[in-house]
């Protein structure tokens, strides 16, 4: 049965920080990872948007701002250009490009489209609520699920661990649950 990890916890508790170091780790270890990070994006001390980074080559992409400020034009990412196609979730605007280079970055990463060479961990940073309705990352987490015989590290919030773990149970995945605050799993 194939092994996903993932590392939960509350908002700002650390997940990100933890999915950092276990990569870190795993590569110390001479294992073969790709995946996904984010960059929190930052406009005096609140957090508007995030870019998805490809752990494997650093390019980025922006994938989410808030969306007073996209449409207000004030604030621009790297890689951004405006007029882009996107999807209004609560209070961000989630950039189609950004989306379709992270589902590119998974696929290629699990051999399953453009195969390079498939790596031994995916990472995803992070799973929400919106891919727990069948949006965002959904589509391609499903398609790793059922079609790629590595290991996942995954990042989710705790409000979503259940319902996350019925998914992965479900393509007979074995669920190993972190918590980004116990240091006692390092």
């Amino acid at each position: 049965m194939k092994l996903c990890v993932v590392i939960t916890g509350a908002v700002n508790s650390g997940k990100s920080s933890r999915y950092k170091e276990y990569i870190d780790r795993e590569k110390e270890r001479g294992r073969k990872v790709a995946g996904l990070g984010t960059v929190t994006l930052v406009e005096e001390g609140l957090k508007v948007g995030y870019d998805v980074v490809d752990i494997r080559t650093g390019i980025r992409r922006s994938l989410v701002l808030d969306r007073r400020r996209y449409f207000e034009g004030r604030h621009t990412s790297e890689g951004r250009q405006y007029g882009e196609r996107y999807q209004e979730i609560g209070r961000f605007v989630l950039f189609e490009e950004g989306l379709r280079f992270a589902e590119s970055t998974l696929l290629e990463a699990g051999g399953i489209e453009d195969f390079r060479e498939r790596v031994e961990l995916i990472g995803i940073d992070e799973i929400g609520p919106l891919e727990m309705r069948g949006g965002g990352y959904a589509p391609v987490l499903k398609r790793l699920l059922a079609e790629y015989d590595g290991d996942l590290l995954l990042v989710a919030r705790l409000e979503i661990l259940s319902e996350l773990e019925s998914l992965l149970r479900s393509y007979q995945w074995r669920v190993k649950a972190e918590m980004a605050d116990d240091n006692d799993n390092k």
